[in-house]
């Protein structure tokens, strides 16, 4: 089971305004379907469906929510005579691709599915309250946050029924994270501090019951910044403006806080002592509507889910450096953790990298030798396998001591980086056979610790519109005057895992031949027009 169980909402309300809805559906609709199809291709989204309602898996499928056009139907008089029927804005709540094959669906389907829910919606919408501002109605401040309350509603219910529906417990094992994506036009179409916080107060109440009963455990919400024009560059919004949104959720902050503080004592809407139940988590965020944007929140969930589903990923190496001449001996203590994720969280792969981990945090130091120094221009790329982990001074209790470690790994660091060296570990596996606990094995597996070399940074003009504003990732090229704080260990081939050898496909013809030059001088001028700088993912 990947943890924490996710649910995604939806506020599609979009101002019934040309410039509103292209610039939403630029920054934002657009952006909505690669960003959940990477939560579910990781695995932080689970679309399978049980087959049965009764299923006790049902609680480990995602949950999606948005608004939608409805029907409301009310009575015109008391003695219940005549009906009057009007159409509104209402929220739904269904699993993720629910009646699409129980989650095994063709992409176009899928798109099709998640299409639906991304439908903007700009008209049905009522005012929560009278407003005598120009605020279009259904988009005050104050409206934004009752709609937030449904959403939030919608899912609690979907996830109360379906805990209901299973045969072993009416109660989910695990609560569920919320996050909730709006835009800024959205959000801010009523900047009034005293209008949001009269809502957020609102809202407040209307969620607390559900982090009381433990259904939901946190509740983050996201506003996407959606201010492009028609190319999809950035507009240049005035600093006024930009400057009044900043203040706005700065100060929703500071009441979401005091909020939380006034939980500790009763007061006149909280509805009991919380007898030490969890409190409420709510959280607001700003991202800009680009593509970098949504990648790093995934990569923030995929990480979070990661490290909550095993906490024991991350890992402790620890090594004695070879004696000096003068017998001077230094312990290394580096922790690990590994610097990508290649399968999905809840894989037999990953599982098998956990382990991987455990292993290695189980060995003793006496069982890790730096056996030698190797020439980074030395090291054979074929013998490189596995997924590299990264290593840091490892952390300690005692505060002098983990100084101590900092300034020594960061030496070796410097050193490493300076000299373009690596040192090469011999780690000895011991243990009992799985079939046959009499017979013990010793297996030794080689390790490349290197400096990370980390990527430079483009300098580049900041009205450049080639570079998107958030690809300053402060990262700088490790140097002999400024070494990286981090290190990357590798996994490096033995000579039972080998399949090939060196130089066994060598061939002796003329490599000076006219035919030769002719397709070296076409190479030259073809990667000629390539450019070279550094590589990024998040950029492409």
């Amino acid at each position: 089971q990947v943890l924490p169980l996710r649910a995604i909402a939806i506020d599609n309300r979009t101002l019934p305004t040309f410039t509103a809805d292209s610039t939403s559906r630029k920054s934002f609709f657009e952006q909505l379907p690669d960003f959940l199809e990477g939560m579910i291709q990781k695995g932080v989204l689970q679309p399978q469906l049980p087959r049965r309602i009764n299923d006790a898996n049902v609680e480990g499928t995602s949950i999606i929510a948005s608004l939608v056009h409805g029907t409301t139907s009310s009575r015109i008089s008391g003695k219940g005579i005549g009906a009057r029927v009007e159409q509104s804005v209402v929220p739904r709540a269904l699993f993720l691709l629910e009646e699409a094959s129980g989650g095994s669906v063709a992409n176009s389907e899928r798109n099709e599915w998640l299409s639906e829910f991304l439908s903007p919606i700009n008209h049905g919408l009522e005012s929560a309250v009278r407003n005598d501002t120009d605020v279009e109605a259904g988009f005050g401040a104050q409206d934004s946050w009752k709609y937030f309350g449904d959403l939030v509603e919608a899912i609690e219910d979907k996830l109360s029924n379906a805990a209901g529906n299973t045969k072993h417990s009416s109660r989910p094992k695990h609560p569920c994270s919320i996050t909730l994506f709006t835009t800024d036009t959205t959000f801010f179409a009523e900047s009034d501090s005293a209008s949001h916080a009269q809502g957020l107060e609102n809202f407040w109440k209307r969620i607390s019951p559900a982090f009381q009963s433990s259904t939901i455990a946190a509740v983050s919400i996201v506003i996407v910044g959606t201010k492009c024009d028609d190319i999809g560059d950035p507009t240049q919004v005035s600093s006024d403006d930009f400057r009044r949104s900043i203040q706005c959720i700065n100060e929703i902050r500071r009441h979401i806080n005091e909020l939380s503080q006034s939980m500790n004592s009763s007061s006149e809407w909280v509805f009991d002592e919380w007898n030490g139940k969890p409190l409420v988590n709510l959280q607001l965020e700003y991202i800009e509507g680009t593509n970098i944007s949504f990648q790093t929140l995934q990569q923030k969930y995929v990480q979070g889910s990661f490290y909550e589903t095993y906490p024991n990923a991350h890992g402790r190496l620890s090594f004695d450096l070879p004696e000096t001449i003068d017998g001077i001996m230094c312990s290394i203590s580096l922790d690990l953790q590994y610097s990508t994720l290649t399968h999905s969280i809840d894989s037999n792969e990953t599982l098998s990298l956990v382990k991987d981990m455990k292993r290695i945090s189980a060995l003793p130091s006496s069982n890790v030798e730096v056996i030698q120094s190797i020439p980074l221009s030395s090291v054979d790329s074929a013998m490189i396998y596995g997924v590299p982990m990264t290593a840091r001074a490892g952390i300690d209790d005692d505060l002098s001591r983990y100084n101590e470690m900092k300034m020594l790994v960061r030496q070796m660091w410097k050193y490493l980086s300076s000299n373009d060296i690596g040192l090469v570990l011999r780690m000895r596996f011991e243990g009992a056979n799985g079939h046959d606990d009499a017979r013990s094995y010793s297996r030794e597996e080689y390790f490349l610790l290197v400096c990370e070399q980390a990527v430079e940074k483009p300098c580049v003009p900041n009205n450049d519109s080639r570079y998107d504003r958030s690809e300053a990732l402060g990262l700088t090229v490790a140097t002999k005057h400024k070494s990286s704080c981090h290190g990357m260990l590798f996994r490096y081939a033995s000579k039972g895992q080998m399949l090939r050898f060196v130089n066994e496909d060598e061939m002796d013809e003329d490599e000076n031949s006219a035919e030769e030059l002719q397709y070296q001088d076409y190479l030259e001028r073809s990667i000629e027009m390539l450019a070279t700088t550094g590589f990024n993912p998040l950029l492409l």
